[in-house]
């Protein structure tokens, strides 16, 4: 059975990448802690860590370690509050996204999550779809809001909304006035994109449209080239 103290020590190497800087967040030696984390993966028989010259990394079983450690102390510290009669705490909620879709959902499922008993708390990142899954491995997140496609047979996707992919070409292409356009036509053509990051009249940031134009091509077997990337920030009244 695993120890408080040992999920303490395995969280806080993990999130610091290092003994030695995690370590100083726990205010003890290093040795101490290296020959603790040393015998946790003797107890369990596999490593939780990849040692490397400057930092270690988790492994997949380090991963798993660290989703069901972060549980037990959430757990440990409910059990403490109401051992103190003090009212429970309200559950905290992380929940990453990234595209327009997305944007678009997030009043509803917000306004839902946040009618559940006990009011939990919301918290909203926005962050590329492959660095969700590997955050709702890690157990850093607890949803997301990815743009397809997402083939993973560890996580449970369900569809939440479409949005259209547009394609913009001068007047004399020889795709100009089409009403629908098969994106293997597109194979040679260049490409210009939005930078991530742009913001638009309202200063808010708007999502490339890079993922969802990537996904788009990989289903027809090719690679777009990009031609060049613009960053500027789009104004109202601008010539």
């Amino acid at each position: 059975m695993i120890e408080i103290w040992q999920a303490r020590y395995v969280i806080a190497v993990a999130d610091a990448g290092s003994f030695r800087a995690a370590a100083q967040a726990l205010s003890m030696s290093q040795p101490p802690l290296s020959r603790a984390i040393a015998a946790i993966e003797a107890q369990l028989g596999a490593n939780l860590f990849e040692r490397h010259p400057r930092g270690v990394t988790l492994t997949a079983a380090g991963v798993a370690f660290r989703r069901e450690a972060r549980q037990l102390l959430h757990q440990a510290d409910a059990v403490m509050a109401a051992a103190r009669g003090e009212p429970p705490g309200k559950q905290a909620l992380i929940i990453a996204f990234e595209g327009p879709t997305a944007r678009a959902a997030l009043p509803r499922i917000v306004g839902r999550l946040r009618n559940l008993p006990g009011e939990p708390e919301i918290t909203l990142r926005e962050m590329p779809s492959v660095a969700q899954v590997r955050a709702l491995k890690a157990g850093e997140i607890d949803a997301g809001l990815v743009v397809p496609p997402l083939r993973d047979a560890e996580l449970t996707v369900t569809l939440i909304g479409k949005e259209p992919l547009l394609l913009v070409v001068p007047p004399d292409h020889r795709l100009a006035g089409r009403n629908d356009v098969d994106v293997a036509e597109l194979v040679g053509e260049r490409w210009v994109t939005g930078a991530r990051g742009a913001r638009n009249a309202d200063s808010m940031p708007q999502p490339s449209p890079s993922a969802a134009r990537r996904a788009s091509c990989r289903r027809s077997r090719w690679t777009p080239v990009t031609r060049c990337s613009s960053s500027t920030s789009w104004r109202r009244g601008s010539a």
